[in-house]
Order: C-alpha cells, then sequence, then structure tokens
C-alpha cells in the first residue's frame, strides 16, 4: 500500500460497557437491536474516501492486554473439554470465532481452513441470502436448507447418518432424523422432492452451490428443511418448517445450528439461522421472503415487521393465514 494511501486508514474503537463515543453515534440511528452496542467495536476506515475496510466486534471480555477489548481468542485449555471442538480428525479445534460473536466481520465462518479427507464441514442457509442452486440450474429462493461438504470415504455403500436441528448454543439436538443410508439420497432436489428417503428431503451433489464440480473425493450434501414455491396446496411444493412447530420454546421460532453424524462424522455447523424468519429482535419477528411470510401462521400471536417488497412471483397458489379463533395477525409499521 502507498505511503500516502496508508496514511489514511485510521479506526475508531468502543470497548464492552460503554453507550456513548463516536462508535456509539455512528451506529445507534441504524442498528434496531440496540444491545450489540454494548459490546466492544472497532471500525478500521479510510478518512479520504470514507470506505470502511474493515469491522471487528465481540462479546467477550478480557483481552490480551487486560483491556475491554477481545477480538481474538486462546486456544480452550483441557479444562474446557477441547475434543468437544475438534474436527473429525481430531487434529484442529474449530474455530470459536462465529460462536461467540467475536473476531473479524468480513467473510463467514471467521477462519474455517479447506477440508481434509477426514472432515466434515456444513452450514444451515437462508435462500434470501444465499439461494440454493442444486446443481442442475435451478435456483431457489424461498427455502432453508443444511448443506455438508462431505468425504466419500464418509458416503460409502452401506452406511448411514443422522441429520440433526440444534440449538443456537450448539450443544442440544432439537431434531434428529432416523439414519439415512447413502444409497437412498437421491441425486437431485426435484427427485427428492417427489420421492424423499425417510420422509426427508435429502439430495446430494458433485457440484458445489454456484455449479462448479467439487473437488475429487468430496460429495455435497443437502437437506431441505422448509421451502414454498409454485402452488403451495400441493404438498411437493409446500414442505413447511414441519419440524420445529410445537407450542414450547424448544419447538418454536428459534435460531438454529444444523449437525451430521454417523460412521465416524460428527460435524456442527458455525453458521446460524432463524429457522422460519429472517431474525428476530426484541419480540419482533422480521420477514423478507415468502417462506417468511408464509411462516406467520405458526406463530398467530407473533408482531412482525416486513422489511421489504416481497417476491410472490413464482408463488401461484398461497395457503391463507389464520383461523377461525385468530383471523389477523400483527405487523408493525
Amino acid at each position: 500500500m502507498p505511503a500516502d494511501e496508508k496514511a489514511n486508514i485510521v479506526y475508531i474503537s468502543k470497548p464492552q460497557g460503554t453507550t456513548s463515543g463516536k462508535v456509539y453515534d455512528l451506529l445507534d440511528s441504524v442498528i434496531q437491536d440496540k444491545s450489540v452496542l454494548n459490546n466492544a467495536i472497532l471500525i478500521e476506515y479510510n478518512k479520504a474516501t470514507g470506505f470502511v475496510l474493515s469491522v471487528f466486534y465481540s462479546e467477550e471480555t478480557g483481552g490480551i492486554d487486560g483491556s475491554k477489548f477481545a477480538f481474538t481468542y486462546d486456544k480452550p485449555k483441557t479444562e474446557d473439554k477441547i475434543d468437544k471442538y475438534k474436527s473429525v480428525s481430531g487434529i484442529r479445534p474449530y474455530t470459536f470465532a462465529d460462536e461467540r460473536r467475536q473476531g473479524y466481520c468480513g467473510i463467514e465462518e471467521t477462519g474455517m481452513l479447506p477440508p481434509t479427507d477426514k472432515d466434515v464441514i456444513i452450514n444451515i442457509r437462508d435462500g434470501k441470502k444465499y439461494p440454493l442452486s442444486d446443481g442442475t440450474g435451478g435456483i431457489y429462493k424461498n427455502i432453508l436448507y443444511a448443506e455438508a461438504l462431505v468425504p466419500d470415504s464418509m458416503m460409502a455403500s452401506g452406511q448411514k447418518n443422522k441429520l440433526q436441528i440444534l440449538s443456537q448454543s450448539g450443544e442440544t439436538p432439537i431434531y434428529e432424523t432416523e439414519e439415512i443410508s447413502s444409497e437412498s439420497i437421491s441425486t437431485s432436489f426435484a427427485a427428492a422432492l417427489i420421492s424423499p428417503p425417510s420422509g426427508h428431503v435429502v439430495f446430494k451433489s458433485s457440484k458445489d452451490g454456484d455449479g462448479n464440480q467439487l473437488e475429487t473425493g468430496f460429495v455435497r450434501i443437502v437437506w431441505v428443511l422448509d421451502y414454498v414455491d409454485g402452488d403451495m396446496l400441493i404438498q411437493t411444493n409446500s414442505i413447511g418448517m414441519k419440524y420445529l412447530t410445537g407450542d414450547t420454546a424448544q419447538n418454536g421460532p428459534q435460531n438454529i445450528r444444523v449437525g451430521i453424524s454417523g460412521n465416524g462424522i460428527s460435524a456442527k455447523s458455525l453458521s446460524v439461522e432463524n429457522s422460519h424468519y429472517a431474525y428476530e429482535a426484541k419480540g419482533k419477528d422480521y420477514i423478507t421472503s415468502a417462506r417468511h411470510l408464509n411462516n406467520v401462521r405458526y406463530k398467530l400471536d407473533g408482531d412482525f415487521r416486513q422489511l421489504n417488497d416481497i417476491d410472490m412471483t413464482q408463488i401461484t397458489n398461497f395457503l391463507p393465514i389464520g383461523s377461525a379463533i385468530k383471523p389477523t395477525v400483527t405487523f408493525l409499521a
């Protein structure tokens, strides 16, 4: 970087626990969940252009120098049960950055290393932000799905694995499928919708989410958790969030992770998504897609806020929401 340009790179910061200063003033009017402003934040930017280069955020306390900034972490000690954080190979611990909401905010899953032949990487994706590519040209946005990159050796004929929905902490399985054999998994999304293995819409592909051929030795497994499209009165077009539809907090709308286990596999996602909506903040549920709107039916007593125009062009027959007991739903301006 040229010396004159480097001189323009500056930062502003706020330590944990403060509710004033330049960072607070800058973000206060644009952040809906004000609780994040209680934590440590550092913003690096070019003072000449105003471009933001990086943002550091942490809910952790106690930096290395004893300050109230803790944007990095030390490897857990043995007494912290480090084994549960190790990869399948048992060699490297997973990054804590995403789980602690701590670190550099510029890429997802900060610190994730490329997989080895003994590693499994799994993530949960909302199609509004990360549209699903089925590997054959199909693109789906009104969908919530788990996506795992698994070595071929762990998906050999006869091997069986379980797919899991986990709590946000990643410690508690909320839902777990029965064992699904590798050979029963469909090879396309369309086939999985018509004849789902064990009732779960799961398919595999040799291509990544961008349609590119995967590295030799890996297969991509996709588990569709929620999906709406076309005529929603037809079951295969409206899977619905059937895994979490109960009246209790554990079974209702919430932030979740996903996992996969069996045959030497034990992995959970670092990424987190809300099971039903875009996100929840201070008792309000925010919706940005047709899928989120459809899931209003699972929380008729909720308070909802629509953040943008919702594209309903792919929905040809929307399933009505409400009941004789609760015919209306509250949307906030």
